[in-house]
């Protein structure tokens, strides 16, 4: 709210006139102040200049308040956005935890299940075995070392000049019967195991 001064023509105290009312009393000697045309002018164009200000300000104060709500959009949407993420990452890794759960937990009861039964793993599978060419004595230890103890060597004496076999290497070997077995196969322990191999021919 804005004033400008005047003087009283009746006791001449200073006095300062609101802009909002142009009617004016002085407190000091109640008279009616009559303004001059010079005076009106004066104050409505100081009247018209603290509107404009005040314009200004609330124009000004708008702008800080919009400004404000934005940020606090942007601040909100963030939230939302990091939010969104945590949630996301969360059920991905929950996800992938029961998916994993789903395949380990059954081969580990599996596992708990055959050593409390007392069973072995075969700790070489027969294809490694043929390819690799192992000796027959090797293989016997490999599955020595691993428990296994019902194992029968089978000796083939077909081995005439040595060119194109082998002595003593395996030429099959089986697990209880089977001739494909894997590694890792949970088997009991008194499983067959039967090594068949070559020797030399032995002349009659």
């Amino acid at each position: 709210m804005g004033f400008i001064e005047l003087k009283c023509n009746n006791c001449g105290a200073n006095i300062e006139l609101d802009l909002e009312n142009l009617q004016a009393y002085c407190p000091y000697c109640g008279q009616k102040l009559m303004l001059e045309v010079s005076s009106l002018d004066q104050v409505l164009k100081e009247r018209e200049k603290t509107k404009q200000a005040m314009v200004k300000v609330l124009q000004a104060k708008e702008k800080t308040k919009q400004k404000n709500i934005e940020r606090e959009q942007l601040n909100d949407r963030d939230r939302n956005q990091n939010r969104t993420f945590i949630i996301g990452m969360v059920i991905l890794f929950l996800l992938f935890a029961f998916a994993f759960g789903m395949l380990y937990i059954p081969d580990v009861i599996s596992s708990i299940q055959h050593e409390k039964n007392g069973d072995l793993k075969i700790p070489i599978s027969a294809k490694t075995i043929i390819d690799g060419k192992y000796n027959y004595l090797d293989v016997k230890t490999i599955f020595e070392d691993e428990g296994f103890t019902d194992i029968e060597l089978i000796a083939i004496p077909d081995i005439i000049m040595g060119v194109f076999k082998k002595e003593d290497i395996v030429t099959e070997i089986t697990v209880n019967g089977d001739p494909e077995f894997s590694k890792g196969t949970w088997v009991s322990p008194y499983a067959v195991i039967r090594i068949t191999y070559h020797t030399k021919k032995r002349g009659g």
